[in-house]
């Protein structure tokens, strides 16, 4: 990036904001254990004011300051309240539909800086096996979905098959290949690294969807034309936004069978 991108990121990115604010440690500590450690959603605001009341005062118990004042003498309401204002960006603060109580969750900057602010933390153990696999098969993957050659992609699914058959004729045999200890921590250690990160995408996802539903609205308000030029113009933007890479991507996770879900 240059220096101009870089100098505006640090300037209005509420991520960056964050870890520049002198209270940085106690909001990354209280709402990375809270959100994210805990794989909770939104929660309402009755709880997160709670469960930070009792952090607020833990951690006054644990710190003194050298003129015998508490290290965080405010409230645990207005915390929260300046955490969830537009000028910090760290909490989403809105109302659930038939719900009459305010609702937060942390939004996609503040886990982009948890997430940073993890990955400083040294690690016993760093697998790299499952990663090597991973970039073997996404590889593969690539080769053989771009192969526009009929006899090249029959060969290689028929060597897959070879594999496979020759994996069930040694079970059948009573070979039966179990993965070791250190094979299972390295993946599960990329399966939870992965599996927060896709949450994290998802949160952003959402975000997207939300600024452009509020794009949607305000070209609304503001238009001056006609209601079929309206029409017509906001279709047009969401065939756009269905035929854009993120668009055709969350189609194609929708569509992933696990999951039994549809697109609409």
């Amino acid at each position: 990036m240059e220096y101009g991108g870089i100098e505006a990121l640090r300037e209005r990115h509420p991520a960056w904001r964050l870890l520049r604010a002198s209270n940085s440690a106690l909001i990354l500590s209280f709402l990375g254990e809270f959100f994210v450690e805990a794989n909770r959603g939104a929660r309402a605001a009755s709880e997160v004011v709670a469960a930070l009341d009792d952090h607020l005062h833990a951690l006054n118990v644990e710190i003194v300051t050298e003129d015998g004042q508490e290290r965080f003498p405010r409230d645990a309401q207005t915390y929260v309240d300046h955490w969830a204002a537009t000028e910090s960006g760290y909490l989403r603060r809105f109302y659930p539909p038939g719900d009459d109580e305010v609702h937060y969750e942390v939004t996609p900057a503040f886990e982009k800086a948890y997430a940073w602010i993890i990955s400083l933390k040294g690690r016993s153990f760093v697998g790299t096996e499952s990663r090597l696999h991973t970039v073997v098969e996404l590889l593969r993957q690539i080769v053989h979905g771009t192969e526009t050659e009929p006899d090249i992609r029959l060969a290689e699914l028929h060597r897959r098959r070879d594999e496979l058959d020759a994996e069930i004729a040694a079970v059948e045999a009573g070979i039966v290949t179990v993965m070791d200890a250190t094979g299972v921590r390295d993946r599960y250690q990329q399966l939870s690294t992965t599996a927060r990160e896709l949450l994290s995408d998802f949160r952003e996802v959402e975000e997207n969807f939300r600024l452009l539903d509020r794009a949607a609205r305000e070209k609304i308000a503001a238009w001056d034309g006609s209601k079929g030029e309206l029409l017509a113009e906001l279709v047009g933007s969401r065939s756009e936004i269905a035929g854009s890479d993120q668009g055709r991507s969350f189609q194609s996770f929708l569509r992933f069978p696990p999951l039994g879900l549809t697109p609409s």
